[in-house]
């Protein structure tokens, strides 16, 4: 609610897309990246302040490797995450608010339709981890995914 509060234009600048307001919301969308994403890489990966006692995968990020960009695993994920991920992100974050202020993305509010505002809190996160699952099903394979549930489970 605050990104959007204080760190989001108004609406009404993307009805005609100036280049302001893309940049304005790139801006944000890095900051938040390199916020959200330093507080938690920083102390758990670059100074492996937990050990691997809490860590899914047990190594540690490759360092000194030919298989990443800048020889560095975090930077390589940093890089990529900032270069390709977060424009993505932007342009579609664009292209929907660009279409709620010109009428083509309806948006619905508590007092116009309380059941569907609430619903829709609960609906979306189960069709988004639906969505990541099946994507992730069909790009592993059968074998890979059970691997992953099960070690999940007994995690």
């Amino acid at each position: 609610m605050a990104t959007w509060n204080w760190a989001t234009p108004s609406l009404a600048a993307f009805k005609a897309l100036a280049p302001w307001t893309i940049a304005a919301v790139l801006a944000r969308n890095v900051a938040l990246c390199l916020i959200v994403y330093g507080l938690w890489h920083t102390p758990l990966y670059a100074r492996q302040s937990q050990g691997t006692e809490f860590k899914y995968n047990g190594r540690w990020l490759e360092q000194n490797s030919g298989s990443f960009l800048f020889r560095d695993q975090l930077k390589d994920n940093l890089f990529w995450t900032l270069v390709s991920g977060v424009p993505l992100r932007t342009a579609w974050e664009i292209a929907t608010l660009w279409g709620q202020a010109n009428g083509y993305a309806p948006t619905i509010g508590f007092a116009d339709h309380p059941v569907w505002f609430v619903a829709l809190f609960v609906l979306i996160p189960v069709y988004c981890e639906a969505r990541f699952y099946l994507v992730h099903r069909l790009i592993a394979g059968r074998r890979s995914i059970a691997t992953c549930i099960s070690c999940t489970i007994t995690t």
